[in-house]
C-alpha cells in the first residue's frame, strides 16, 4: 500500500527540528518567530510599525501581537504608540535585545551550517528554488480565493 506523504508534514518536521535546536542553544523563546523578529529588528535603522514587522515575518496581526507581548515581557523590544495615530505601534529592540541579536545571529548561522551538512551547493540552490516556487503557487491560490469549503 502506498503511504501518503504530505509536503506540509515534511516541512513542519524540518521546522520543528530547526526550532528545537535553536531553542536548545538559546532557551529564552517558545518559537523561532521570536528569533526572526529580533534579527529583523536588529537590521532596522529606526523603529518600524507593528504591521510592517508582521508583513516582514509573514504572520497575521493577532500572531504579531502575541509575539511582541512575549518579546516585551522578556524586555527585548520596546513598543511605542504613535501619538498621531494611537492605533499604530512602533517597535524597536531594547538595549537587551540589541545585545542578544548578535548571539542569535551566530546561533542561526551555526544551525544553518549544520542543516546544510552533506548537501551540495547545487542541491541547496535547487531546494531554495523549489520551496520558493511552492510558496508562490500556494500564495497565488490564496490570492485568487481558490480556497473553498470541502463539500463531500
Amino acid at each position: 500500500m502506498h503511504s501518503l506523504q504530505l509536503l506540509s508534514q515534511n516541512l513542519r518536521r524540518i521546522s520543528k527540528l530547526y526550532s528545537r535546536l535553536l531553542s536548545c542553544e538559546i532557551p529564552v523563546f517558545e518559537s523561532d518567530a521570536c528569533f526572526a523578529a529580533i534579527l529583523i529588528l536588529s537590521a532596522q535603522k529606526a523603529p518600524i510599525t507593528q504591521n510592517k514587522l508582521a508583513e516582514l515575518l509573514k504572520v497575521d496581526k493577532s500572531r504579531i501581537v502575541h509575539l511582541l507581548l512575549t518579546l516585551n515581557k522578556a524586555q527585548l523590544v520596546d513598543i511605542a504608540i504613535n501619538p498621531d495615530d494611537r492605533r499604530q505601534h512602533y517597535v524597536s529592540l531594547s538595549a537587551s535585545g540589541r545585545e542578544m541579536a548578535p548571539l542569535i545571529l551566530q546561533k542561526v548561522m551555526h544551525i544553518d551550517q549544520l542543516s546544510k551538512n552533506g548537501i551540495s551547493t547545487h542541491d541547496l540552490s535547487l531546494f531554495y528554488e523549489v520551496t520558493q516556487k511552492i510558496e508562490q503557487n500556494l500564495a497565488a491560490c490564496i490570492n485568487k480565493k481558490i480556497c473553498r469549503k470541502f463539500n463531500p
